[in-house]
This record gives structure tokens, C-alpha cells and sequence, in this order.
């Protein structure tokens, strides 16, 4: 029986560092990611994402009114 609560033990602390370790590391990557990374490295593949954002909204915008 004390083996078995042992066990659960290691079990539980292993499992509960992993949780940590995973939120820990979400946690760092949410503050690290502003607007403007977003800006310098990921919508540098979309230049014109401001222009395509505008004009979907306008026809969007646009078919709601018919």
C-alpha cells in the first residue's frame, strides 16, 4: 500500500511539472507576441493585408445592405 501512494506521488508531482512547464512556456510566448512582431515578420508575407482588410469589410458591409 505505501508503494502504491508512492507511486501515485511521483506520478502526480511529474504531471503536475509537466502542466507548468507547458503553461510557463504559453504564458512567455503570449507576452513576447505584440502587434508589431506581427507586423515585422508575419504580415510581411501580406503587404497590402491593410488594403485587403478594408475592402472585404467594404463589401461585406456592402452585400449586407441588399
Amino acid at each position: 500500500m505505501r508503494d502504491s501512494a508512492i507511486y501515485l506521488w511521483v506520478w502526480l508531482v511529474g504531471l503536475f511539472g509537466i502542466i507548468f512547464i507547458v503553461m510557463a512556456a504559453l504564458t512567455r510566448m503570449v507576452r513576447k507576441d505584440t502587434a508589431e512582431y506581427d507586423k515585422r515578420f508575419t504580415w510581411q508575407t501580406y503587404p497590402y493585408w491593410e488594403e485587403f482588410a478594408g475592402r472585404s469589410r467594404k463589401g461585406h458591409e456592402e452585400s449586407k445592405e441588399q
